[in-house]
């Protein structure tokens, strides 16, 4: 994210739903100004430690929502969101609050679970990531997002597609998954399609379970009106 970022010290950045604030405490030092955005108040306090711990000074802490963005347009130079997407409602509308909040020439920068071109594929990783978590609405396909950024007025400077493997006993864990949708997601993995499988690697031998899938990134630039 840095290197693809490359801050130079006096951007006014928005990182949109922040989370437990990792993102905005990365980047934070090699920028002029960081504000965390959570729709939750209990994730902004995590932040708000995470932040203190590294001894951040130039953040502040915004409640709100990714759809109607609390700013005035053109507030930033850069945006970034990482590992929230798939939880947006409406991804267009949430990219166009985005695009808004830019300057002319600003960009978006974008890490977040991905699923791959083949529908079959696509279909199967998003059952498995919505029995896995309820909240979990839809990951996107880097055609997609390539449509999804040019339709809110981003041009894609970059856009890539990331092998990524889970750990899936790791990955449950993560979420503390009850029994009942435990077995429900490893009896999903275990009868994936044949033509899934051309696009994502499943291992459910004992002790070495592993789903292998990919993750998008990408930087957007706001184009100019």
């Amino acid at each position: 994210m840095l290197a693809l970022t490359a801050p130079r010290g006096d951007e006014r950045v928005l990182d949109v739903a922040t989370g437990g604030g990792h993102t905005a405490a990365a980047l934070a030092p090699f920028v002029r100004r960081m504000t965390a955005l959570d729709l939750l108040p209990e994730m902004l306090r995590e932040t708000r430690v995470l932040l203190s711990e590294a001894r951040v000074r130039n953040a502040e802490l915004v409640a709100g929502d990714v759809h109607a963005l609390p700013f005035a347009g053109g507030s930033f130079d850069l945006v970034t969101c990482r590992s929230a997407p798939h939880h947006f409602a409406d991804v267009g509308r949430a990219c166009s609050e985005i695009a808004r909040c830019l300057r002319p020439g600003g960009r978006f920068y974008l890490l977040d679970c991905g699923v791959p071109e083949d529908p079959a594929a696509a279909a199967l990783v998003n059952e498995v990531e919505r029995t896995r978590d309820p909240s979990h609405v839809r990951s996107w396909s880097a055609s997609e997002w390539s449509t999804i950024l040019r339709e809110a007025g981003l041009d894609p400077m970059h856009l890539a597609e990331l092998p990524h493997a889970y750990d899936v006993q790791a990955w449950l864990d993560d979420l503390a998954v009850p029994d009942v949708r435990r077995r429900a997601v490893l009896e999903r993995l275990g009868c994936a399609p044949a033509g899934a499988l051309a696009h994502v690697r499943i291992d459910l031998a004992p002790g070495r379970e592993t789903f292998a899938t990919c993750r998008t990134e990408a930087l957007a630039m706001r184009r100019s009106e």
